[in-house]
C-alpha cells in the first residue's frame, strides 16, 4: 500500500468511494451533491491511500485555527481492517506536526460505532456533543487529540 497526495484523476473514485461509505451521515445526497463539496476542498491537504493502482482510501484535512481538522476519513469497506485508516491518519499527524500545528479535531456521526470505536484506538477523546450537527438532524460527537 502508497500514501500519497490526491490527484486530480482519483476524484471519481472519491465522490463514488464517500458515497458508498457516508451512510446516514449525509443521506439523501447523490453524486453531483458529494462532488460540488469536494471541489471546494483544498487538494494539498488531501491523501490517498493506494493498493496496486486503485484508490482504496481518502482523507481529508483542513487546518484551521492551529488544528488539524479531519473533514473524512474514508475505506473502502472491502479494505477495512487492513490498517490502511491507521496509516492515513499516521501520514495526517506527520504533516500536521511539520506544520506546528495542534491537536487533531473530527466530526463523528454519534450512531457510527466503528469510526469512534477508531478513534478512541488511536487516542482521540470526546471532547464536545454536537447536537443536530448533519443537515438531516443527526448528532455527532467530536473528538480530539493532541499530536
Amino acid at each position: 500500500m502508497e500514501i500519497r497526495e490526491f490527484r486530480k484523476g482519483d476524484f471519481k473514485a472519491y465522490v463514488d468511494l464517500l458515497l458508498l461509505t457516508s451512510g446516514n451521515e449525509y443521506a439523501g445526497m447523490g453524486k453531483r451533491q458529494i462532488s460540488r463539496m469536494l471541489e471546494l476542498m483544498d487538494w494539498d491537504w488531501i491523501w490517498v491511500a493506494v493498493e496496486g493502482k486503485a484508490p482504496v482510501g481518502f482523507i481529508t484535512v483542513r487546518p484551521e485555527g492551529g488544528t488539524v481538522h479531519i473533514i473524512w476519513l474514508d475505506v473502502h469497506p472491502d479494505f477495512e481492517r487492513r490498517g490502511i485508516g491507521s496509516a492515513l491518519l499516521e501520514k495526517v499527524i506527520q504533516v500536521g506536526k511539520s506544520y506546528g500545528l495542534g491537536p487533531m479535531v473530527c466530526e463523528v456521526w454519534a450512531e457510527n460505532a466503528k469510526a469512534i470505536s477508531f478513534y478512541d484506538k488511536h487516542g482521540f477523546r470526546r471532547y464536545r456533543w454536537l447536537e443536530n450537527y448533519y443537515k438531516n438532524g443527526l448528532d455527532a460527537w467530536q473528538v480530539v487529540k493532541d499530536i
